[in-house]
């Protein structure tokens, strides 16, 4: 997960993950650079708000569902 958050400070990262009630696999672009407002997130939390860079709004997103993440220029 600390890989993760430092990707997501310092950029966009494409973060695949099932939705938490109906598993159905999602695919969000986040940061938390681009963000109009800072947040610290914590590598323990269980869940992480993430800045959806394509619908510009806050994403909360259950650890346990992420299944995939990149990096994206």
């Amino acid at each position: 997960m600390d890989k993760l958050l430092k990707a997501a400070y310092e950029g966009v990262v494409r973060l695949s993950f099932t939705h938490y009630r109906t598993g159905e696999p999602m695919v969000l672009d986040v940061s938390l650079l681009a963000s109009p407002i800072f947040i610290k997130q914590r590598s323990d939390s269980s869940v992480i708000a993430f800045y959806d860079v394509v619908h510009t709004r806050w994403e909360t997103i259950d650890v346990n569902t992420i299944t995939d993440w990149e990096v994206i220029e």
